[in-house]
């Protein structure tokens, strides 16, 4: 996790991310008897979220930038007291 400057972070955040849209969706239609229009509806409120996910993912990728950054900094800093 060293090599990639604590990646692990992001991934965590991102799979948390996924648990919750999934769990948004799947409550949408978990109610639903028929099979087939719940996975029909399953995959078009799969296919919002994808979209929107890219519209957002630029500041996202910003925003993450600007943490990575500021790990960076507090690191330099910690190294330079000691």
């Amino acid at each position: 996790m060293q090599l990639f400057q604590g990646i692990g972070y992001y991934l965590k955040d991102d799979i948390e991310q996924m648990h919750q849209i999934s769990a948004r969706i799947e409550s949408c239609v978990s109610q639903m008897k028929n099979n087939d229009q719940q996975a029909l509806v399953h995959s078009r409120l799969e296919a919002i979220a994808n979209i929107e996910e890219r519209k957002n993912s630029s500041k996202a990728q910003n925003l993450k930038n600007h943490y990575r950054e500021r790990r960076k900094q507090s690191k330099k800093a910690e190294g330079g007291e000691k």
